[in-house]
């Protein structure tokens, strides 16, 4: 074990941060039965700037938020926000653990973005792992496949809930991106401030504006036609309170993730991230008494091994980078 190293103490955060996740999806899932999800998105952003304000402003006040980045700032909240509407949306209609693991082809994504935008190096193991985890997403999508039985890839009786599932996905590719791209050049306190007012700010007109079409000059242009209130959406006390919940979950998972691997080797904690699995199927039977079709475990398992691979490269990428340091 490295110096300084704690093992248990990662593995025990990386845990806390799987059912944490797990349950901001069942109980984003739960909430949006009742409410839309436009509005819980919103909701859910603006507790969490409420909450992270504390943190972001003690010991420096508005210095901690001073950036010369702030373009960049604002194309992080979009994409994060845009990923969090596709998702919420998404989910009401798909199964939690479904929905869950689809979420871990963003691993996968990522290595087809670094080969075509990023010209990185081509890899026996990134060509495998994007074959066998396009055919996982293809056999959740749509499991008539593994059957053969009148299977058709083009037939309208696809669940619509899975393309918004996928599209929140690529959207927080690209805020993984803009993460990337941010690095060093911003503080975590900046970063933090900006991305949830951002997220609030780009929810808030999705959320309570409804929109309508103007035509000018033969162009036909969206507007917004009327405002919504909170009175008119029929949200309760009991939703507010959930929705407060899910930006909880959501603030220990970010804590748990980070001090995980900031206590623990990476190689030892990293597998325990699929734990949110087991949280995610046991949350999906018990509060929605729902299972997966059979053919859907294939599915899984083929996009577990492609983000297994994955993540076995890394181990082996960040060996490799401490050994030609020593």
């Amino acid at each position: 074990m490295h110096k300084g190293r704690n093992n248990l103490a990662g593995i025990s955060l990386i845990l806390l941060d799987s059912i944490a996740i797990a349950t901001l999806y069942a109980l984003t899932k739960f909430v949006t039965q009742d409410i839309k999800s436009s509005y819980v998105v919103f909701l859910y952003k603006f507790f969490l700037l409420i909450l992270v304000l504390p943190y972001v402003f003690h010991k420096g006040g508005l210095n901690n938020i001073r950036t010369p980045h702030f373009k960049v700032h604002l194309l992080r909240g979009f994409f994060s926000v845009g990923g969090s509407l596709c998702f919420m949306y998404g989910l009401q209609f798909v199964n939690l653990l479904d929905a869950t693991v689809l979420q871990n082809v963003e691993q996968v994504v990522l290595v087809i973005v670094g080969l075509i935008f990023f010209h990185e190096k081509m890899s026996t193991t990134k060509i495998v792992c994007i074959l066998i985890s396009g055919i996982g997403v293809l056999i959740i999508v749509k499991p008539d496949i593994v059957y053969m039985n009148n299977f058709n890839i083009l037939s309208s009786e696809i669940n619509h809930g899975y393309f918004f599932i996928l599209l929140a996905t690529m959207f927080w590719v690209c805020n993984n991106i803009v993460i990337k791209k941010l690095g060093q050049k911003s503080t975590n306190k900046a970063q933090l401030f900006y991305l949830m007012l951002f997220s609030s700010m780009f929810a808030y007109p999705v959320a309570f504006l409804k929109w309508g079409s103007f035509e000018l000059a033969g162009i036909g242009l969206w507007i917004p036609t009327e405002t919504v209130s909170l009175v008119d959406i029929g949200i309760s006390i009991t939703h507010i309170k959930l929705v407060l919940f899910m930006s909880l979950c959501y603030l220990i998972h970010s804590v748990a993730l980070f001090n995980a691997f900031k206590f623990g080797e990476f190689s030892v904690v990293m597998p325990f991230v699929y734990f949110k699995l087991v949280w995610a199927g046991i949350f999906g039977y018990v509060l929605f008494s729902t299972t997966p079709q059979s053919a859907s475990w294939i599915g899984y398992v083929f996009i577990t091994i492609a983000g297994i691979l994955l993540m076995n490269r890394e181990i082996r990428n960040r060996r490799k980078r401490i050994q030609d340091n020593v």
